[in-house]
């Protein structure tokens, strides 16, 4: 008698797809969102998780609402699901998560999805075929980021042992100015006469430790000896910078990861780390150098604005 309720208020589909609903948030809880690609394949999820929520809400009000209820109700039970994924975004902060527009807008696509297939099943062919490259469409605007942060991590993979040389768009989802300062690539400065190609100019503004994060390095460094790089200063007086590096297991303290201050001096600088003293750095353990996770150029809190242009980074 139960399972005759349940199959008459959910209809034909809609127990598969509770399940797959269930499937779908168990699997991108399970992703680990920390590095590309797997990040935006996460984020895009949420259009997966929406569209099946809205699919199996629909599948239920045609089972209990009657025809002429049933525009406004799905109308009601779009509007709802929507105001619910504000609602996670807005309180994700108090659990020591990031609130993010991308996911809502994820979740809008995932609602649209799910009224167009479920609009597809239970329309005449015309109409479903209309249906249908609807979905198509929403399908290409989900799955566009997670697509090309794949392909970056694949050019990426296969730019070793160089690491970022900010001559390609992809290295662009690579690195990322951290507070307090500005970066643009630019052409090398005529003085840096070694060098012909494009570089990283950065501004250091202002704020506590301004400067460059490369949050998406390529992690495994195995079968190098030595971090390479070169820095140019149009500075006239020599400047510190501090050069940090952590893997997937740090903690966030000092004394966790591998810290180097470095003097630049006016010109070209070069400057080689070797790998053995990234890996020895932190107390009590070794730095994994095959999950390097993030490399930081940074300086500490400048008493006035200054400028560095940065270049070729690899490994030998």
């Amino acid at each position: 008698m139960h399972q005759t309720m349940i199959r008459n208020l959910f209809g034909r589909h809609a127990l598969i797809v509770l399940a797959c609903l269930i499937a779908s948030i168990a699997l991108l809880e399970s992703i680990d969102s920390s590095v590309l690609p797997w990040k935006s394949w996460k984020d895009s999820g949420h259009a997966l998780v929406f569209g099946l929520a809205m699919y199996l809400m629909l599948e239920v009000l045609q089972q209990s609402t009657s025809g002429s209820r049933r525009l406004p109700v799905a109308a009601g039970i779009g509007g709802l699901l929507f105001l619910a994924g504000i609602a996670i975004e807005i309180v994700q902060p108090f659990f020591g998560r990031e609130a993010s527009f991308t996911d809502i807008t994820y979740n809008l696509i995932g609602i649209a999805s799910g009224i167009v297939i479920f609009t597809a099943f239970h329309q005449q062919s015309r109409q479903r075929l209309l249906s249908l490259a609807g979905f198509v469409i929403l399908l290409g605007l989900t799955l566009f980021r997670p697509v090309y942060d794949a392909y970056v991590v694949l050019k990426r993979d296969q730019a070793q042992p160089y690491l970022l040389g900010f001559e390609n768009a992809y290295e662009k989802m690579l690195w990322q100015p951290s507070p307090g300062a500005h970066i643009s690539v630019v052409e090398a400065p005529v003085e840096w006469k070694s060098n012909t190609g494009q570089t990283a100019k950065i501004s250091f503004l202002s704020g506590n430790y301004p400067g460059l994060s490369i949050p998406e390095i390529y992690p495994d460094w195995r079968g190098y000896t030595q971090l390479v790089f070169e820095v140019f200063s149009p500075e006239d007086t020599p400047v510190t910078i501090t050069v940090r590096i952590n893997d997937l297991a740090h903690n966030n303290k000092h004394h966790d990861r591998f810290n180097r201050q470095l003097t630049v001096k006016p010109g070209k600088n070069r400057y080689v780390l070797p790998l053995s003293e990234v890996k020895n750095a932190p107390q009590g353990r070794q730095l994994n150098i095959e999950q390097v996770a993030q490399v930081i150029l940074f300086t500490g809190r400048p008493e006035h604005s200054l400028t560095l242009y940065f270049d070729n980074l690899h490994l030998e």
